[in-house]
């Protein structure tokens, strides 16, 4: 059985927060998709930039994914996600490419909370990028994306990106409920980039 289903998003990146990790540009604008993102510098004063080898950032990985911040002290390190309407509901997609940047060319496994909810524990490879989403309702005129340490490794992020959603699209998602993405399939275009 299949459910189709059209949604039309704005075609403008209002209230979009598009955040790279340990970038050392303050912004740019991203060639593949025309989006803005920012470097996390003036968001986070905790953890250490460090660079992907360039044997692990191929052909096709975006420049957003070439640096990231690891997370070497402290048991849990927040990002705030702000300015966010209260009752609005947003796609939170955190994006992680280990790329054996501390040499031990082992992936680092630690739990992802949003807000003060455990959503997911992050476990990857060494090469590949992964990404998390989730959708969720605003509770305040923030949301807290943080990477708890769960074992002696460090967490990292290379990516963190907020979009709004339409209200009607999710209605299940409250302030109580979240949905946690497990695939998503692109039926619907040939292009490669969909934002």
């Amino acid at each position: 059985m299949f459910l189709d289903c059209l949604i039309t998003l704005p075609t403008k990146s209002a209230g979009f927060i598009s955040i790279d990790c340990g970038s050392k540009e303050e912004s740019y604008v991203y060639s593949g998709n025309g989006l803005t993102y920012t470097s996390d510098s003036n968001l986070m004063k905790s953890g250490e930039v460090k660079a992907v080898p360039s044997s692990y950032v191929v052909d096709g990985y975006e420049k957003y994914l070439w640096h990231l911040r690891t997370f070497p002290k402290g048991k849990r390190n927040c990002y705030t996600l702000q300015p966010v309407n209260p009752g609005s509901k947003y796609l939170v997609r955190a994006t992680f490419l280990y790329g054996n940047f501390d040499g031990l060319n082992s992936f680092p496994q630690f739990d992802l909370y949003l807000e003060s909810t455990f959503v997911q524990t992050v476990n990857s490879s060494v090469s590949t990028s992964w990404s998390y989403e989730f959708i969720v309702q605003a509770r305040r005129s923030y949301l807290t994306l943080c990477l708890c340490k769960t074992t002696e490794r460090d967490p990292f992020i290379s990516v963190i990106e907020l979009r709004p959603m339409p209200d009607a699209i999710y209605p299940v998602v409250n302030a109580t409920l979240a949905l946690n993405m497990q695939s998503r399939k692109n039926y619907g275009t040939r292009d490669s980039t969909v934002r």
